[in-house]
Formats: structure tokens, sequence, C-alpha cells
């Protein structure tokens, strides 16, 4: 819908079939903009929903030219896509299974050229990209060991350079977890939570500066 009130289709994902045992994609879910509007990222969910838990299509479209770019699968949680400032790259999170801590991999899409980077890491899982609004930009994203469900113990605050250079920027012990990383706008560090698992949970809010260890 533009501004003026006029509206257009962008595209559409097809008829509902009517047979009850039929699977189909039932839904688009999940948009998020490119700060500069030129492409829409969303989750295209079937129409069962258990195999929705597991697995949604995911897609970006340009719309200027109305081309669909198909990037993987996965949970349909919208905090997972993350678009650079200057809307050059997607992150976003690839996979399948609706556990959190296994089969999740940071992917990024390069709108100029095409391409899409698979950057996970072979026994881990990754959740959770964030852009800083800072110039340059960083990446940050939480990655940990594929574990058993609902073991989240060890997960670490991660950031990934323009080179492709990854690298984990909070350490602790492996009882302790690391999530959720709010980049401040000055770009000189970020606020994360961190837990301690080993008895019940118990939260603190933390800082992490970029330019010190502590």
């Amino acid at each position: 819908v533009a501004l003026d009130g006029t509206s257009s289709v962008l595209f559409n994902i097809g008829e509902t079939k009517k047979a009850e045992e039929e699977i189909y994609s039932s839904a688009i879910v999940g948009m998020k903009w490119s700060p500069d509007g030129e492409y829409l990222a969303y989750f295209i969910r079937p129409n069962s929903g258990s195999m929705s838990a597991d697995a949604n299509d995911i897609e970006a479209i340009n719309i200027k030219t109305k081309q669909r770019i198909a990037l993987g699968g996965g949970l349909k949680y919208p905090a997972w896509f993350a678009w650079s400032p200057d809307s050059t790259q997607l992150a976003y999170i690839d996979g399948e299974g609706r556990e959190a801590v296994s089969d999740k991999a940071l992917c990024i899409f390069y709108t100029k050229s095409g391409k899409i980077v698979q950057a996970g890491q072979k026994g881990t899982a990754d959740i959770q990209p964030v852009w800083s609004p800072s110039s340059p930009a960083r990446l940050l994203f939480i990655r940990g060991p594929v574990t058993k469900w609902n073991d989240y113990q060890n997960r670490r605050i991660w950031q990934r350079t323009s080179d492709g250079n990854e690298q984990a920027v909070t350490s602790a012990a492996r009882t302790v977890t690391d999530y959720h990383a709010v980049p401040l706008a000055d770009g000189k560090g970020f606020l994360f939570l961190r837990s301690s698992l080993s008895k019940q949970p118990v939260g603190s809010l933390y800082f992490q500066s970029f330019s010190a260890s502590k």
C-alpha cells in the first residue's frame, strides 16, 4: 500500500487447496523491510502447525523487480532477520527443527550480488543476529555448541567482520550463557543478558566494550 492509498499485489502464493490432508503454503508471516525499502524478507508458512514449528520457507523479494529470492528454511522468528543499516546485507538463521540449540546456522544474503554465504560452524548453533547502527556496522550473533533439547549452556556473543572473520567477544564459564545483544548507537559496545544455569536461572545485565576484553 502506497502513501497515496493505492495498492498493488507483490505476489500470490497460490490458491488454498481444499483437501485436508494436503500440505501447502498458506500464509506469509514475519515480514521485515530493508531500511531503504527496496527488499522485503519474510517466511512462507505451511498449513500444518506442526510442520510450521519445524520449518518455514525463507525468502526475500526485490520490490522494484518483484524477483523472489529463496534463502532457505527455518523458524519463523522476525527477530532472526537482521538487515544491515545500508540495506546491502541480510543476516538470518537457516535450519530446520524447532530446537534452537541444533541445526541453526548464520547466513548472509548480499543484495547487490545476490550471493548467499553460509557462515555457520560444524557442531555449533547460531541465533539472534543483530547489526550495530554505527559505522562501520558490526554484526553480532549468539553461537553455542549443539546440545540436547532445552540445554542452553555455554552460549557466547560472536562478531562477524566485513572480511568474514568470526570471533567470540564474550567469555565465561560453561554453565553461564550470554544472549540478546543490544549494540549501542555510538558503536563503543553493547549490552547483553548473562544467565547462570548451574542451579536455577539467574540473569544480569552486562556491558561489553568493543575496545576492551573485560
